[in-house]
């Protein structure tokens, strides 16, 4: 769980999720809520055979994103113009880069995914993960929540039990701000 400015290297995400899709033999992808294509861009360039999908419910993030991959002449990436409640097909992996706490109800999206994976398929999910002792009832809490609309406060436990009730399992439950440096972040 961290937030992209770690360590002062916005890559840091793209790195880490694509070390588990290699380690998983991923080759067809979709990016929940992909927003401008970065993580899609990057993985077309490090693994051209692998075909991704970008999901967006922007139009101006899907024009911008079809147009760097046509610029870089990426065949094997697109991004959809839909819901990423509404995959459109089965895949190897299902990412979610700071996307899954913005679902309209995180259990129903990861109950769809769940649907959407093939056998021994892998879902990685980076986002912001909050301590335990944090409230949701907090007054910044829930300005934080509104502004970013946030459907609910990710916590670990809350997390674990989503991932469950979808019959997924937790196959890793790694820190990022444990090992990269977080700046402005003391508390973590």
């Amino acid at each position: 769980t961290v937030h992209k400015h770690l360590d002062q290297d916005p890559l840091i995400q793209f790195r880490e999720v694509y070390q588990w899709l290699q380690q998983a033999g991923a080759q067809r992808i979709a990016d929940a809520g992909c927003g401008y294509g970065g993580f899609a861009i990057y993985l077309a360039s490090q693994a051209p055979a692998v075909h991704v999908d970008g999901y967006t419910l922007s139009d101006v993030q899907q024009a911008v994103a079809q147009q760097v991959f046509a610029r870089r002449h990426m065949p094997q990436a697109r991004v959809l113009l839909q819901s990423y409640d509404h995959l459109v097909q089965q895949y190897d992996a299902i990412v979610a880069i700071e996307s899954l706490g913005h679902a309209a109800d995180a259990a129903v999206t990861l109950h769809h995914w769940a649907g959407h994976l093939r056998p021994e398929g892998l879902v990685v999910i980076i986002d912001e993960v909050f301590r335990p002792e944090v409230s949701p009832a907090h007054p910044e809490i829930q300005q934080f929540m509104q502004f970013w609309r946030f459907s609910v406060l990710l916590q670990r436990a809350r997390v674990e039990a989503l991932v469950h009730a979808a019959g997924l399992h937790i196959a890793a439950w790694d820190v990022l701000s444990e090992r990269y440096r977080v700046p402005n972040r003391p508390d973590d």
